[in-house]
């Protein structure tokens, strides 16, 4: 990033971003929320303040589904934010969309292998081991704002980059093992970015 005068850094929470504000290399950094709409609010208040803003890149944590290649311990690249609810992929709830259903336009990092995201609004803690549906088959990974920061960049029409850490693999053990390793892993995928 030569110039990164017009690029915003964000994350959840700022333990996500903490190496990165420390280095002091960025005008813009911010932590956004927990959450798709907490994000999204978030980001789009940022957005209002900053207007000079023309990319986002977001530095979370993810789970694997069961049924992906990915590990913990693994860093991935995001190149399509979704919002499915695993409840209404079982038959107990009915999802309603009011746009559609993936946001296509992430911008990768070569450097880490590439996933499609699942940004639900809920964490997933059914040990499910293959996917429930067949469009559940190319999920990835799940994490809770992407989704959100990538409705509100899609509607203002800025790139969005994401990179992620697999902490855990997404099931009823998921929250346990997320404790245990996000700060490790956060700290190499930050350290990753400010080596680049």
């Amino acid at each position: 990033m030569e110039d990164n005068s017009k690029t915003l850094l964000c994350s959840a929470f700022v333990g996500e971003i903490d190496l990165l504000i420390a280095s002091k290399k960025f005008l813009h950094i911010q932590s956004l929320g927990i959450g798709n709409l907490e994000a999204a609010l978030s980001l789009q208040s940022y957005l209002f303040t900053y207007p000079e803003v023309e990319s986002v890149i977001f530095f979370g944590s993810c789970g694997a589904y069961p049924w992906s290649r990915f590990s913990i311990g693994d860093f991935v690249s995001v190149t399509s934010a979704h919002n499915k609810e695993i409840s209404a992929a079982l038959g107990q709830t009915k999802q309603i969309f009011v746009n559609r259903n993936a946001i296509d336009f992430l911008q990768p990092l070569a450097i880490h292998p590439t996933a499609i995201c699942n940004a639900p609004s809920t964490l997933t803690l059914l040990n499910i081991i293959t996917p429930p549906s067949e469009d559940w088959k190319d999920l990835g990974v799940e994490n809770l704002e992407l989704y959100g920061i990538a409705r509100v960049c899609e509607i203002k029409n800025i790139q969005l980059s994401a990179y992620m850490s697999v902490t855990n693999i997404v099931g009823p053990n998921g929250s346990r093992d997320w404790q245990k390793n996000w700060r490790e892993l956060s700290n190499k995928l930050q350290n990753q970015f400010l080596n680049l």
